[in-house]
């Protein structure tokens, strides 16, 4: 352990030569080691493949291993010599290791030197590893003299001769090993293969676009940590991150490629940025220069702005000039207040910019799709400004429509400040996004503004979509109206369409339905089935003319938080204000941090008809004394869904349970109370719902109403304890009082259960049933405790009523035949021969130490919670001894004090005595009589931890002790006494007892019986 912390630490980086020349430019340090290679091509390379590191190297090997990341350069000269930089991929120090290409073959000997350590003054070396098959790593010379990689037709670098790392497996890998004993020193690769990037490095015709997916796009940006407080740019997952320093400001550029530019010439840049919290202070801008300096960044792209939010911002600047034509770098650099999280960076170009002549943007294009046609009306006013806010003086010489970037209309020769439509033909469904470039003389002007429209097809009701495939994404217009790019997607790990938890914001997102046809006035009934992971979620059902945020103005469902992992169904309507088409979107509004909103499916059907009764109001209450009767109370409706008053009587009302209909009641008068009645099979939770009916139909639903109808679950109970009568068992308890849900328990009703069980590791598991008691509080079980091999044997208490199970406690005794003397147990083998507890916070293992000469014994310890840990024996049969004594093997680190105690039965256990114990084995004899009048003893041995032993995490093995008792050799002999001896008061013993079994001083003066070095003595 102690050297694998000082690999880590290195920070001279060696090299360790093999016999080939040295190139010219090579340079090594005092230990071998390649700190800078010679001259030649440079490629770099993505690393695949597997890396592994050691997390232990005192108590034999354990590898972890992960999927290699980052990069790797190689270095290759005229002369056929080929260098890598940090070959291993877990351990990057900056080293070099060298060998030779041949054709498509590159070989890299055995035995270079990649670190050194001056406290062992030993080395680090290149060699084969060899796993075999018991988890340790050895040296294997014998498998090669070194390592071949060989180039594919497509540029990959891939090694030869390994294998994937399975631990217990054996397998071949490149490792390092220490040079002066040939351990294992830590870190390998197998599998490996390098992918060749393309790195950007110079551009020379723009536009230039960089969004980071790919590692050639990452490389092509310089980090500069430029306050080197180690926290920078880093690249990952189509973006560069920033975290924040806690105590420094931020001072970090990400530079890009040299990008030529012209003197004079308008250009526009950009990119975007944002953060990932809400609290803390994020700045940052763009400067470009000459150079990849910090100090050559000099002039100002995009002034210091703050970062706002969670929600992408992109920054930008359409009129950029530079005084001379040549190659320039552009900086984005963080500059934010010390502390906060994250501000990320993303999407940068350079494009050509407008001519200062050039138009202005066209900022207020509007597109609507027409009616239910496959058609885009796109609108704008034509600008009257130059780019550089001078007044145009003559006509357009077009407009250039563009959808996804391409352009589908020209208007020619548009008059400055005049209103423009357009439309656009022969659209499918789907999503497009259109903008508008204005042209003069002086070529194209500014971007205007991006508009995005979904071309829907209007369909007719009833209207049902199911979430079910995948396909269906392209009959949905999603809206993500925060921007943070978390938003409704297929899930293929759930095989569903839902809305995942967000980390930067709470959800504000739109699942938009293909419009229905709807008739002014009318109604319209929307069913939504829906589902969630384990946390709460929350949504809500909106409607209206426009698909955008702002059009769904119509709430259909209200907000609405629920948590099912079951599909739930929720239901609304809503009223068409106008003939036309009418857009029903599902709103995920979930707080971020939550875990999946799953959409199902949606139906939209026709609602109640505007004169039809408006919903009914309604009580719902359970039968008394837990009968399985609900009575539903139920308030007739005065108006009409359209608010008019009802006028004649409503022709009916249904009673609906689970989508049924179960009673009804007919010719009710409007604002009438009336009471109906429902039979449940069993106790359970039922939900209620009532329709009133008049001559124009069916009216609006009511709300729904769930309630508990019979009697409860039984609820807790509590004092589970059972009495061991030696040929039977009594189990007694409180009994249940109260429901599970608070809804009526008759206590007498309640039929407690005893049941076998079985610990399955995570909980316990109730099997057959043996015996049974209805209204109790107790249970004798004909059950001999005494026979058979001793465990620890539980059972089950469980509550049933006619509603079903309440929840059941378990409780634990010691059964079995006690252990006869004479008694012995010594972990011979590495094996308990008895039975031995352990508290739940303690350790106890079979080691290979011991003071009997079988080379195994007992410890006692603890991993993680300090304070008093204890083992303690099965049963013991003491009774028939004269003298039962324990004779017992100790020894103990960072413990000096061991307890005995001793239990009849399962009487609590009372200290027979307090030891005092060392690092030497120690044999103590202890009399047993004061526990020997009863059916079995006990005896535990306890004593205080204050130091934890730490184990390896994976496999729970010991790597260092902490406080630990050792025990060997334990027996419990009848020492038999024949006789009393007679001694003096003065005389002194070692070994002093009274005849219960206390032990008093050596030399006791109060006359009486005592044990002397276990013999019978009398002190007169």
């Amino acid at each position: 352990m102690q050297r694998l912390s000082l690999l880590l630490v290195a920070t001279c980086l060696p090299f360790f030569a093999f016999g080939q020349d040295t190139p010219t430019g090579e340079v090594t340090d005092e230990h071998g080691i390649i700190i800078t290679p010679a001259e030649g091509q440079n490629t770099l390379y993505e690393r695949t493949g597997q890396g592994m590191f050691s997390e232990d190297q005192d108590d034999g090997m354990f590898l972890a291993y992960e999927d290699q990341d980052g990069t790797i350069e190689m270095v290759e000269c005229s002369d056929g010599t080929v260098y890598f930089k940090d070959i291993i991929s877990e351990y990057r120090r900056g080293y070099w290791v060298k060998g030779t290409k041949e054709g498509n073959t590159i070989h890299i000997p055995a035995y270079q030197v990649v670190a050194y350590s001056a406290d062992y003054d030993a080395s680090i070396v290149l060699r084969w590893a060899h796993g075999i098959g018991d988890g340790t790593i050895e040296a294997d010379d014998a498998h090669a003299d070194g390592f071949t990689f060989t180039i594919g037709d497509n540029g990959n670098i891939q090694i030869e001769g390994t294998s994937a790392f399975q631990q217990g497996a054996e397998n071949y890998f490149m490792g390092m090993f220490w040079s002066d004993n040939a351990e294992f020193a830590a870190f390998g690769d197998a599998l490996t293969t390098w992918i060749p990037i393309h790195v950007v490095t110079q551009v020379d015709e723009l536009p230039y676009f960089n969004n980071f997916e790919t590692m050639g796009d990452l490389q092509s940006f310089t980090i500069v940590d430029a306050n080197e407080d180690s926290s920078t740019w880093f690249g990952y997952g189509g973006r560069y991150s920033h975290f924040g320093n806690f105590d420094l400001e931020s001072d970090d550029w990400l530079i890009s490629p040299a990008i030529k530019l012209e003197a004079g010439k308008n250009y526009h840049v950009g990119f975007d940025t944002w953060k990932n919290d809400d609290f803390s202070f994020k700045t940052i801008e763009l400067k470009l220069g000459k150079a990849a300096s910090p100090e050559a960044l000099t002039q100002q792209a995009i002034a210091a702005t703050d970062v706002e939010g969670l929600l992408h911002q992109t920054l930008r600047n359409e009129t950029l000039k530079v005084d001379e034509t040549g190659y320039y770098y552009f900086g984005i650099h963080d500059i934010s207040e010390a502390g906060g999280y994250s501000v990320f960076a993303d999407n940068f170009f350079v494009k050509n910019g407008p001519a200062d002549g050039a138009p202005a943007a066209i900022s207020d294009l509007k597109v609507q799709q027409n009616g239910g046609e496959m058609q885009a009306i796109i609108t704008f006013t034509a600008p009257t400004k130059a780019v550089d806010g001078s007044t145009l003086t003559t006509n357009l010489t077009k407009v250039e429509i563009l959808r996804d970037g391409a352009v589908v209309k020209t208007i020619e020769d548009v008059a400055l400040g005049s209103q423009q439509q357009v439309t656009d033909e022969g659209l499918s469904i789907g999503k497009y996004t259109y903008t508008a470039v204005a042209y003069n003389e002086q070529g194209f002007g500014q971007d205007g503004n991006v508009v995005n429209v979904f071309m829907a097809e209007a369909k007719e009701i009833p209207y049902t979509v199911s979430f079910a495939e995948s396909s269906v994404l392209d009959e949905v217009n999603i809206i993500d109206a925060n921007g943070d790019g978390t938003t409704w997607a297929w899930n293929d790990y759930l095989d569903a369409l839902s809305f995942s938890e967000s980390y930067n914001a709470d959800g504000d997102d739109y699942l938009v339905l293909m419009p229905i046809k709807a008739e002014a006035g009318h109604n319209y009934k929307v069913t939504f089935t829906g589902s969630t992971g384990y946390a709460a979620e929350r949504f809500e059902v909106k409607a209206g003319r426009e698909a955008t945020p702002e059009g769904l103005n119509l709430t259909v469902i209200a907000p609405t938080p629920f948590c099912s992992e079951e599909p739930t169904s929720f239901e609304g309507n809503f009223t068409a204000e106008a003939d036309g088409l009418y857009y029903v979107a599902i709103h995920a509004i979930s707080d971020m941090y939550n875990n999946n909103l799953v959409a199902c499916e949606i139906t939209i059907e026709k609602g109640a008809e505007p004169t039809a009764p408006a919903a009914c109001d309604l009580t719902v209450t359970a039968g008394e004394q837990g009968t399985k009767m609900a009575i539903i109370t139920v308030t007739a409706p005065t108006k009409a869904v359209n608010g008019t008053d009802l006028t004649e009587n409503i022709t009916r009302i249904e009673l609906i349970s689970d989508g049924k209909v179960i009673d009804t009641k007919e010719d009710v008068a409007p604002g009438a109370i009336i009471e109906m009645t429902a039979a449940v099979e069993k106790p359970d939770y039922y939900t209620y719902q009532v329709l009133a009916h008049n001559v124009s139909g069916a009216g609006l639903l009511s709300e729904k109403v769930k309630t508990w109808i019979g009697q409860d679950l039984p609820g807790s109970f509590y004092g589970l304890q059972a009495v061991d009568n030696g040929q039977s068992i009594d189990f007694c308890w409180t009994r249940v009082t109260e429901g599970q849900n608070g809804y009526y328990l008759n206590p007498d009703d309640v039929e407690y259960q005893i049941l076998n069980a079985e610990f399955d590791g995570w909980s316990y598991a109730y099997t057959d049933i043996v015996g049974s008691v209805k209204g109790a509080d107790h249970y004798t079980l004909d059950f001999n405790t005494d026979e058979g091999a001793q465990q620890l044997k539980t059972w089950g208490v469980k509550p049933v009523n006619e509603a079903g199970e309440g929840y059941p406690q378990s409780v634990t005794l010691l059964t079995g035949a006690p252990y006869p003397l004479p008694y012995q147990e010594s972990a011979a083998n590495g094996e308990l021969a008895s039975l031995w507890q352990v508290d739940s916070d303690g350790a106890l293992y079979c080691i290979n130490e011991s003071s009997d000469g079988d080379g195994y014994g007992m410890a006692l310890t603890t991993t993680w919670f300090t304070g008093e840990h204890f083992i303690k024996s099965g049963k013991l049969a003491l009774q028939d001894a004269n003298n039962p004594t324990l004779h017992i093997d100790v020894k103990a680190n960072g413990i000096s004090k061991l307890q005995i105690k001793g239990a009849k039965l399962h009487e609590p256990a009372e200290t027979i005595e307090e030891v005092a114990i060392g690092e030497e084995w120690t044999t103590l004899d202890i009399p047993l009589a004061g526990i020997k009048d009863a059916r079995f003893a006990t005896l535990t041995f306890a004593a205080d931890f204050y130091n934890p032993s730490t184990t390896d995490w994976m496999t729970g093995e010991i790597q260092t002790w902490g406080d630990v008792v050792f025990f060997d050799n334990i027996r419990i002999t009848d020492d038999g006494i024949d006789g009393i001896e007679q001694v003096n008061s003065t005389e002194a013993s070692n070994s002093v007892y009274t005849l219960d079994g206390r032990r008093v001083k050596a030399d006791p003066t109060a006359k009486g019986l005592y044990i002397f070095d276990g013999k019978k003595t009398l002190i007169k």
